[in-house]
């Protein structure tokens, strides 16, 4: 599980953030949340600006806490979202829930 998230990256923000970096994760986790929520909205109601927008957004967070698998299949609602093009969105949301549970998981327990 833990190829979810680069743990070197993980320790490196540990290192740098100390007693700030539970906050990070409990930010990272209820932001992220919130997002993937407005992404499975954005799909009913086949919005591709909300999508990318969404997108977006958790593409940065994911990036910046060592998240790379999440990050790419953010970048690709990303740009289905701004093609106006979600016909095959609906299997990268799928893909895109379990990896960030997985990648909430190992930056809970780390």
């Amino acid at each position: 599980m833990s190829e979810a998230v680069n743990l070197d990256v993980l320790d490196e923000l540990k290192e740098l953030l100390d007693d700030g970096f539970p906050l990070l994760v409990e930010r990272f986790v209820a932001d992220g949340q919130e997002r993937v929520d407005k992404i499975l909205l954005a799909l009913e109601e086949q919005n591709p600006q909300l999508l990318y927008t969404e997108a977006h957004g958790l593409k940065g967070s994911s990036r910046n806490i060592g998240a790379g698998s999440l990050a790419d299949l953010c970048g690709q609602l990303e740009a289905m979202g701004h093609a106006n093009d979600l016909t095959a969105a609906e299997t990268i949301v799928a893909a895109l829930k379990t990896e960030f549970s997985a990648a909430c998981q190992v930056i809970i327990d780390h």
